[in-house]
């Protein structure tokens, strides 16, 4: 604004300086032209007056003024008298204008250019008394030349009018915008600090327009934030980019599953993020306009990743990269698969025995006194196998995440006491003595589960103890928590394997495993059951030292 004002202040000062010095010089020379034809007027009525002739020669020549030049004409145009120049070498004067005019009306006037002298020259001629023709005569400046001799003169003057011009444009300026700038600084309060009346709809517009502006940028921001907190929220990773594969957009979820540090990827290119060769395959293919996927694996995370093209307009203006954690469905897949090797190894053996000892005695082989010791493991390996599938029934049911839980208030206290009632006679058989200790509390749950949970545990602190062993299990309240424990005095848990110990049919020792007549489902169970009950689950044991087992409830 500031350029354009001082633009159009300097054009109007140039073209005012060159229209005024045109309209002045043609002014000053249209006088000028009056007084050149006053004087010769003058000056040809001052000669008439002292005119004679006599014998052919003029006897007023030394009366001749200043740079005059006189020609006296007669009617015919045959000139008889030049101050300048000789005669006989004149041509024909007849058809000049001032003649003519002379001729006819007494006086006549012309003004002629000469283009080789560049000046203007003033006729003036009078009829005399004797029928000749006075003319006198005049050379004058041109306006041409009178313009470029004053011309150095007009270059000066305009030269200091110009720097006046923009020193007084800088400060007209800066009196002008100073106020529209402080306007522009506090929009709120536009219209109190309006400078010129002029600008009062101009600044409500303005104000209105920022109203809305403001109000679409809040909403905006809004929805900006709400994007946000809804990538940043989601679990799978989401990586916008742009044709080149630079980062558009990235959430917490797709840094996190790729392993990388916080750091600020917006306008990085993928391989900054990562180096993943599958993952920059199917990127690199959505680039060319495939949509493609891919599992991959990065760290001990296992991801599936969906990498599309967007298309806006059947252009393509971007990529979209999902990441997905799949490591939980990987590692069920991994667990299925060992259960069902484990559970066809679990069930193939008992039933293996059953059908050796059933044909052994369905044939007649065995001999009469082993028939009742082949019926007792028969019996043996069969409540083995009810058990097996007890649990592995339990453990289906835990997994359907459609089963009602029935959740009531649970005196936990009350069933550890019932437990170790029914597990005394296992436990004497152990030399292994139970204790309940703590108090009554109450925590909200499944019944039949928590019975299912302490039993387990319980069973298992029994099975596991040594002769002359002891466990109790304590109830008890802290803070918000609800805190059950089993704790023995047994053989321990090596520590390479407690990470392990919760999983189906794990055993540290098979052989003691089938000795204590166990079906390594057990403390998988007691998992899930904690699981479904959104408990904590810690392990501490150590080796020949014992086993303590603690579950926190919250109230």
């Amino acid at each position: 604004m500031k350029k354009k004002i001082n633009f159009h202040l300097y054009l109007i000062g140039g073209v005012s300086i060159i229209l005024t010095t045109i309209f002045i010089t043609f002014i000053f020379y249209g006088l000028f032209q009056q007084q050149v034809k006053r004087d010769l007027k003058n000056y040809g009525q001052l000669l008439a007056q002292n005119y004679t002739l006599s014998s052919n020669s003029i006897m007023f020549k030394e009366k001749v003024m200043g740079d005059l030049r006189i020609t006296i004409v007669k009617q015919n145009g045959e000139v008889v008298f030049e101050s300048y120049a000789d005669v006989s070498q004149m041509d024909n004067h007849g058809n000049r204008p001032e003649i003519i005019d002379a001729v006819n009306r007494g006086e006549g006037n012309s003004v002629r250019y000469s283009s080789t002298l560049e000046n203007d020259t003033f006729y003036y001629a009078l009829l005399l008394k004797d029928g000749n023709i006075l003319r006198v005569s005049k050379q004058t400046h041109s306006i041409m030349t009178l313009f470029l001799g004053i011309l150095p003169l007009v270059v000066g003057l305009a030269t200091i009018i110009f720097l006046l011009c923009l020193i007084l444009s800088q400060v007209l300026t800066r009196r002008i915008i100073t106020p529209i700038e402080k306007m522009a600084e506090n929009i709120e309060a536009l219209e109190e600090n309006i400078a010129y009346d002029e600008l009062i709809p101009f600044a409500r517009t303005i104000k209105m327009q920022n109203n809305h502006i403001l109000k679409q940028m809040e909403y905006l921001e809004q929805e900006k934030n709400k994007i946000q907190m809804i990538t940043d929220n989601m679990s799978e990773g989401l990586i916008l980019l742009n044709n080149d594969k630079n980062i558009l957009t990235i959430n917490n979820s797709a840094i996190y599953l790729l392993s990388e540090k916080e750091k600020d990827y917006i306008g990085k290119n993928i391989l900054y993020l990562s180096r993943n060769e599958q993952l920059n395959n199917i990127i690199n293919s959505a680039a060319d306009g495939e949509s493609s996927s891919a599992y991959i694996f990065v760290e001990d995370k296992h991801l599936e990743a969906f990498a599309n093209p967007v298309y806006y307009k059947e252009n393509m203006v971007g990529l979209m990269c999902l990441l997905l954690d799949v490591t939980e469905k990987k590692e069920s897949e991994k667990i299925r698969r060992e259960f069902t090797a484990n559970v066809s190894h679990e069930l193939k053996t008992p039933l293996t025995s059953i059908l050796g000892y059933a044909w052994l005695i369905k044939n007649g082989v065995a001999k009469q006194e082993d028939i009742k010791n082949f019926a007792d493991r028969i019996h043996h390996d069969a409540n083995r196998l009810i058990l097996l599938i007890n649990d592995i029934i339990k453990l289906s049911e835990l997994d359907d995440p459609r089963k009602d839980m029935n959740l009531e208030g649970v005196d936990l206290y009350e069933i550890a006491k019932e437990c170790v009632s029914s597990l005394s006679v296992s436990a004497q058989n152990k030399e292994v003595s139970l204790e309940v200790v703590g108090e009554s509390h109450k925590v909200i749950a499944n019944r039949s589960m928590m019975e299912e949970l302490i039993y387990n545990l319980c069973d298992n602190a029994i099975r596991y103890n040594k002769p002359s062993g002891k466990v109790t299990i304590t109830v008890k309240a802290e803070k918000e928590n609800i805190i059950l424990s089993v704790e023995d005095t047994g053989i321990g848990i090596p520590k390479e394997h407690q990470s392990r110990i919760f999983e189906r049919f794990y055993c540290v020792d098979k052989s003691r495993l089938k000795a204590t007549g166990g079906t390594g489902l057990g403390l998988s169970i007691v998992k899930h059951i904690v699981q479904q009950h959104n408990a904590k689950l810690v392990l501490d044991s150590a080796v020949n030292l014992g086993t303590k087992i603690t579950i926190t409830f919250m109230k």
